[in-house]
């Protein structure tokens, strides 16, 4: 990319989010992964966007959140139905990958 990345913003789509999702042991192994994350990487999370959410995504967040730290709660932010506006504040449109209302395609053009 030429040039140094400090920090990152991440889109968790959680679209289709639904029970088969929240096995314990997956949730369980996903709070490790963000605790150690945390652990050796503290600042490198800006801001996580959370769009498309379901409504049983709160359950699923309230089963991880406890795995992290006040920090990092509340870098997150669980948008609603304006989800491409908010994103589009936050990112350069040229780097927002076109499925989310973006400019970015991969080499292939592929949106995603």
């Amino acid at each position: 990319l030429g040039r140094n990345v400090e920090s990152i913003t991440m889109i968790y789509d959680v679209e289709g989010l639904g029970l088969k999702h929240l096995w314990k042991p997956a949730i369980d192994t996903y709070g490790e992964i963000l605790q150690t994350f945390e652990d050796n990487y503290p600042e490198a999370l800006k801001r996580l966007f959370v769009i498309k959410a379901p409504k049983l995504f709160p359950v699923a967040f309230n089963l991880v959140r406890h795995f992290l730290c006040e920090n990092t709660r509340q870098k997150i932010s669980v948008l609603g139905a304006n989800w491409q506006e908010v994103l589009l504040k936050h990112i350069d449109e040229e780097e927002l990958p076109a499925i989310y209302g973006g400019k970015l395609t991969d080499p292939d053009g592929d949106p995603r």
